[in-house]
């Protein structure tokens, strides 16, 4: 369930399996037919149960009728659909003329998937049009680049959290900060530095009219396969399992020596305390496993136009999209995904991670709102492109200059 522009949508996957979207209205009178949670009290987003015994009776679900599991009920007249979008009761509707309930269920939206994005495309649904799919309007050669993490597997990127960002500046400032080529890394983000990201690895490529890319030492992942990850998983839980059982010999082991020790005395007990043991003196044969880390050895930020971002680095992705909210405000949502398969994605490493991801962020809202009053300066005109970092700017500035101007 989401807002685009003016547009409220909601997306579904109904019992069969099918992901559907639809607009976020009713048919008789408009009313949102889902809703955040909070915004009804007792309630949380449709669809809704009707089952009457879960306590809720929240005006979504009490409307809907046995004949479904679920269903998308308007809490304002009672008009109710199922999760396909058709109409499957609408009560005192006796003189309406001309009423068809097959054309009243509610309205479409095209919906894709792409690994572990849902998709929508907002035009009229009934005009026919070529495929849009992420290699028609990215390029193969990204596309692939971009879903080699999940290779088509939605379970491949798991989702851990949403952050959402409010800037004091207009939404183009903050993608210009994004498409600079790392040109202000060095300076605004020592950190990032320190973790290991090479500028002299940094490289940007420009794919068509809407998409670039920017890698750092050559933006390539391990491609994910449901069965390595299910291999890796029984790995490591055979790995726990021995190593619990070392532990359960260790622990066993102690206890017998504690016992003998009672039996000693007391210069022979201290002579056995003193003495190295086993597991002292037997050095591990085991290399030493790689240590997880956020960023990893490579990193790719691909920039969609005219404001969606796609970041990967180590076991992360991090998906962006700037919204405007103003001539000098915009809100930033980030959502991010770790890989199923990432040996050592504990709790602590997920909370370090976002805490660290959060400092970058920001320093970047800094740097973008002091952009902002520069903007507004009249110390300021107009600036100069540095060819050798900033290709990617110059790229969607040219694609905005022309839909800006060009007559519809």
């Amino acid at each position: 369930m989401g807002t685009t522009g003016a547009v409220k949508y909601v997306v579904v996957r109904g019992e069969d399996g099918v992901l559907r979207a639809f607009h976020n209205a009713c048919r008789h009178h408009g009313m949102e037919i889902a809703s955040a949670p909070g915004d009804v009290p007792g309630s949380s987003p449709g669809p809704r149960d009707s089952n009457p015994g879960d306590g809720l009776g929240d005006p979504y679900r009490r409307n809907c009728p046995a004949s479904t599991a679920k269903c998308f009920a308007c809490p304002y007249h009672g008009w109710t659909y199922d999760l396909e979008g058709s109409l499957v009761k609408a009560t005192k509707i006796g003189g309406m003329k001309d009423f068809v309930v097959a054309d009243n269920g509610l309205k479409p939206i095209r919906v894709a998937e792409w690994g572990p994005f849902v998709m929508l495309r907002l035009g009229d649904p009934t005009e026919e049009e070529e495929e849009e799919t992420p290699e028609a309007w990215m390029g193969p050669d990204v596309a692939a680049k971009i879903s080699a993490s999940w290779a088509d597997d939605p379970k491949s990127m798991r989702f851990v959290a949403r952050r959402e960002y409010r800037l004091r500046c207009n939404w183009k400032v903050f993608a210009d900060n994004y498409l600079d080529g790392g040109y202000h890394v060095p300076f605004a983000h020592p950190a990032l530095v320190a973790d290991g990201v090479v500028m002299k690895k940094y490289e940007t490529e420009i794919f068509g009219e809407y998409v670039s890319v920017q890698t750092v030492n050559g933006g390539e992942f391990a491609r994910f396969s449901a069965e390595d990850s299910a291999a890796k998983a029984d790995a490591a839980a055979k790995a726990a399992a021995i190593e619990e059982q070392k532990e359960n010999r260790s622990r066993r082991s102690e206890a017998k020596r504690k016992k003998a020790m009672k039996r000693l005395s007391p210069t022979a007990r201290r002579k056995a305390e003193n003495a190295p043991r086993a597991d002292d003196r037997a050095p591990s044969k085991r290399a030493p496993a790689a240590e997880l880390t956020r960023l990893g050895d490579s990193a790719l930020y691909a920039f969609v136009y005219p404001n969606l971002m796609i970041n990967r680095y180590g076991p992360w992705m991090d998906v962006n999209v700037v919204l405007p909210a103003g001539p000098n405000e915009c809100v930033v949502l980030f959502d991010y995904f770790i890989r199923a398969d990432a040996a050592g994605a504990t709790d602590a490493f997920v909370n370090e991670s976002l805490r660290a991801s959060d400092a970058v962020q920001s320093e970047d809202k800094w740097l973008c709102e002091k952009v902002q009053g520069g903007l507004e300066s009249p110390g300021y005109g107009t600036g100069r492109y540095a060819p050798a970092m900033e290709a990617a700017m110059y790229h969607f500035h040219r694609r905005l200059w022309r839909d800006l101007t060009e007559e519809a």
